[in-house]
């Protein structure tokens, strides 16, 4: 346990110093694959709580490193996938204990958003119990992401939703794929032809 708490605080480190760059820090993460292992999983919540102590400014900057690591680690192509998933879900609900909706609405809807795309790929767990969590993070994060104030973000937060509905296992099949086509529909309000040529055809082939 020693042994990861060290890793992780000197990962989280690199991300601080390397601005969070994949390019810079896949390769050292490359050599270092062993030690992504699931004792991280445990050592990284109470990590977090340590670092979320302190003023809003601190925390603000915690969670931030915490997202970024959760992205990176989602998007790494190497080690074990269903590991870098939950690491990935684990180090969004740690940042979100340190943004919240009120105080920094957009970097919450981020974080919000993203945990939501893991575990809608989440390996692990309940297959349907994981679609529904991931659906209750996209809406929440439509909350912020309004079509109003973020078109775009809202257009691919709505496909994403729409998606989840599409693949959910719980409720009833037919009103779950009625409620995929409306949001899909009303992604493609923003992601027009002229506007989005690629995610308008995306989405028309989701559709």
């Amino acid at each position: 346990a020693e042994a990861a708490r060290q890793f992780l605080l000197e990962t989280l480190q690199l991300i601080v110093e390397k601005e969070g760059d994949p390019q810079q820090i896949y390769p050292l993460w490359a050599r270092q694959q062993a030690q992504f292992n699931t004792d991280l999983l445990a050592v990284l919540p109470t990590i977090a709580d340590q670092l979320l102590e302190g003023d809003t400014k601190r925390r603000t900057f915690i969670a931030s490193v915490f997202g970024n690591f959760g992205n990176l680690i989602q998007q790494f192509s190497l080690g074990i996938r269903w590991l870098n998933l939950e690491l990935g879900i684990v180090a969004y609900e740690q940042s979100l204990k340190g943004t919240t909706q009120e105080v920094m609405p957009v970097e919450w809807a981020i974080s919000m958003n993203n945990l939501a795309i893991a575990y809608a790929e989440r390996i692990r767990g309940d297959r349907a119990q994981n679609i529904e969590k991931a659906i209750a993070a996209y809406e929440r994060s439509l909350q912020v992401r309004t079509q109003d104030a973020m078109p775009v973000e809202w257009a691919t937060t709505m496909n994403n939703l729409a998606t989840a509905y599409k693949n959910r296992i719980r409720g009833d099949r037919a009103d779950n794929i009625e409620q995929a086509i409306a949001a899909y529909q009303q992604a493609m309000m923003v992601m027009t032809q002229d506007a989005m040529p690629v995610e308008w055809a995306q989405t028309m082939n989701n559709l």
